[in-house]
């Protein structure tokens, strides 16, 4: 092999280790970030609690069953219009209309007896004018001396046992006509329940919900059990939201609400605080409170059941000076000389913005508006510092709010 074969060999194989040596002395630098800059600006402010909860019908009635048996007939399906006391759906009706058939026997049976004691009652008024008249002879027939003392005993015996009995019997008429009265009652409330085997509409307005299909049996042994959900007006809703024990301080009766549901997205649909109910709930030790809010529903889009996102305005100004929220909750990265390099190197420096903040000073021969920092980070509240810092010194930027008042770069003063 001769001389110049091993020259070029020797050159090319240092060549190859220093462009290893500098690509891995390379990769450690951190790829640049881009700023982006917004101007400062005018327009409004909204502070509001934002929370979750399900739309429902303003009003709504559940509609059940007070007796059991078996479901013989339904006349309504959902969405149907319905007015008030207009039939739903029948219940079979046999056992009760049997049972009115034997209460009205029961009834005749009660009257019976009263005019059996009425009789009573007046024999017993005879058998004691009776013994009063014989009586009235016996004691004349003493007070002559015609009459032992013994036979006057006994006539006074006999009115005495008459008047009793003559009391007897109209205890007995008073127990027969209040039997009867019983008996009317019970024959009331069998009627009733044959009443009650068809199902009215209570109030005018629509079936949201159906609970029982022709046939069914339904049990209201210890609960009336739910047939039909109507609800009397759906132009009218109300979404019960949970607010948290750390918000709630900051709600009010008569605040505005703006909400949306996924089944329209882009749609805002507005509302009022109604009611702040005082009952909290405490679900894995997190308590919250339910915040009803009312709310009109023109054209009856809202349906009982969407889950509602709610923002609570807290309060609002219609002309201020604004900038991004992001550029009060970014915190530039601090960065410190790398051993054996005047390359900067960034290290991590979470918190908010503030004009007290050190940027990094950029590397040299870099672009006014970039500078190093973690790859996918973007600088959003620093303001720009071009050229090159020199040693021993830091770039400290002014406030965010002077870098966001244009939209280009430029330095700091």
């Amino acid at each position: 092999m001769s001389r110049k074969t091993l020259l070029i060999t020797a050159a090319l194989l240092v060549a190859g280790i220093g462009f290893a040596v500098w690509n891995w002395r390379g990769s450690d630098a951190p790829p640049p970030v881009t700023y982006k800059l917004a101007p400062v600006e005018e327009g409004p402010i909204t502070s509001a609690v934002s929370t979750s909860g399900t739309v429902q019908a303003a009003n709504s009635v559940v509609v059940g069953s007070q007796l059991s048996g078996q479901v013989l007939e339904v006349l309504v399906d959902y969405n149907s219009s319905v007015a008030k006391d207009a039939v739903l759906a029948r219940i079979d009706p046999s056992t009760y209309e049997s049972r009115v058939r034997q209460n009205s026997a029961q009834l005749e049976v009660a009257k019976a007896r009263v005019m059996e004691q009425e009789a009573s009652v007046r024999r017993a008024e005879l058998k004691l004018a009776d013994s009063q008249r014989d009586f009235t002879r016996r004691k004349a027939l003493r007070a002559a001396g015609n009459l032992s003392e013994r036979d006057f005993d006994t006539a006074k015996t006999t009115l005495d046992t008459a008047a009793v009995e003559l009391d007897l019997a109209k205890a007995q008429l008073a127990n027969a006509r209040a039997t009867v009265a019983q008996q009317e009652a019970t024959l009331a409330q069998a009627k009733i329940d044959v009443e009650r085997t068809i199902i009215r509409s209570p109030i005018d307005g629509i079936v949201i919900s159906r609970e029982v299909e022709p046939g069914q049996t339904v049990a209201a042994s210890l609960q009336a059990p739910t047939l039909f959900t109507i609800a009397s007006n759906l132009s009218e809703m109300e979404v019960e939201a949970r607010v948290d024990e750390a918000d709630i301080g900051r709600v009010r009766p008569e605040q505005l609400v703006r909400f949306s549901v996924d089944a329209f997205p882009g749609q805002r649909f507005i509302g009022r605080v109604q009611q702040i109910r005082k009952s909290p709930k405490e679900v894995q030790n997190v308590v919250t409170y339910t915040v009803v809010v009312a709310a009109p529903n023109p054209g009856e889009k809202l349906l009982p059941g969407l889950t509602a996102k709610l923002d609570i305005v807290i309060g609002e100004k219609d002309k201020t000076l604004r900038v991004p929220s992001q550029a009060l909750r970014f915190r530039p990265r601090q960065e410190a000389p790398r051993q054996g390099s005047g390359t900067p190197v960034a290290s991590a420096g979470p918190g908010t913005a503030n004009a007290a903040t050190p940027a990094a000073a950029p590397q040299p021969g870099a672009q006014e508006g970039r500078r190093p920092a973690p790859a996918g980070r973007v600088a959003r509240a620093a303001c720009v510092v071009p050229g090159p810092v020199p040693p021993g010194r830091t770039a400290r930027p002014r406030a965010p709010s002077m870098c966001w008042r244009t939209a280009s770069p430029r330095p700091c003063r």
